[in-house]
């Protein structure tokens, strides 16, 4: 089986595309900015397609590399994630180490087990012959010893899977919390922390692929008087109708949010 080894695994290799990136930087007159190199290392690692081919159209550009498409890009590829998104990255990387432990547990457990056995085995022969008792003594102690071992790998064993499954419930959990806060309960619409993330990706992606970016605002006239005057159970109603139809009337890759504020 091959195994690729990543980049920060071989020194030799990621000194080179340090210099590399560096020498790119240099050549295209870029301020050698720690986002700047970041994002010229990655792309020296051509190991993100989209990334590689608009930085590509970037610096065949005759009129030179645009900054703001560089830190457009440095947000979309190169910026880490969300605290929750982190958190459950975690949760991912310790389940699967816990796999990994309970295999080589098993793993140990079978040779124990076998090990034990040669050891009966052994101890039988013995009997037949004429052996002291001091030297089956010890091999009893040896064979008790052993199934001991096994017991407890089999219980550790038992409790790491337990603890994967639990690991797996809460990043289960944090999903959903997650995407809980992202929604308004009163209306089911995206949340306006929602909306400032989509349309900050939204951004990036515009100006890294040089596309228009269209934002469609809409606003209930007289809001808060037609709440004071019939109350907010009612108003709530308006609001949950208005999103039904703005959320009837989006499809693709549109959010429709609820900003707040009046409406």
């Amino acid at each position: 089986m091959r195994v690729q080894m990543q980049y920060w695994e071989m020194p030799d290799q990621a000194q080179a595309l340090s210099q590399k990136a560096l020498e790119l930087l240099k050549q295209h007159t870029i301020s050698a900015t720690p986002s700047n190199y970041e994002l010229f290392f990655q792309y020296c690692v051509s190991q993100n397609r989209d990334l590689v081919e608009a930085l590509d159209a970037q610096l065949a550009n005759p009129d030179g590399v645009d900054a703001a498409v560089l830190q457009a890009l440095y947000e979309r590829h190169c910026r880490k994630g969300t605290a929750g998104e982190a958190v459950a990255d975690i949760g991912s990387r310790m389940q699967e180490e816990i796999k990994r432990l309970a295999s080589l547990l098993e793993s140990t457990g079978n040779d124990t087990s076998a090990y034990g056995k040669t050891l009966n085995a052994f101890a039988v022969q013995l009997d037949k012959g004429e052996v002291s008792t001091q030297l089956r003594t010890l091999l009893a102690g040896v064979a008790a010893a052993t199934r001991a071992i096994e017991a407890r790998n089999r219980n550790l064993e038992s409790q790491l899977m337990q603890s994967g499954e639990e690991i797996k419930t809460l990043r289960g959990r944090l999903e959903s919390l997650r995407m809980e806060s992202l929604v308004d309960p009163l209306t089911t619409l995206a949340n306006r922390r929602c909306f400032d993330e989509k349309i900050e990706e939204a951004v990036v992606e515009a100006l890294a692929e040089g596309q228009d970016l269209c934002v469609l605002v809409g606003d209930i006239d007289h809001f808060k008087r037609f709440n004071d005057t019939w109350g907010h159970a009612t108003g709530d109603q308006v609001l949950k109708l208005v999103a039904h139809c703005f959320k009837a009337n989006v499809k693709g890759r549109d959010t429709a949010a609820r900003y707040g504020g009046e409406e």
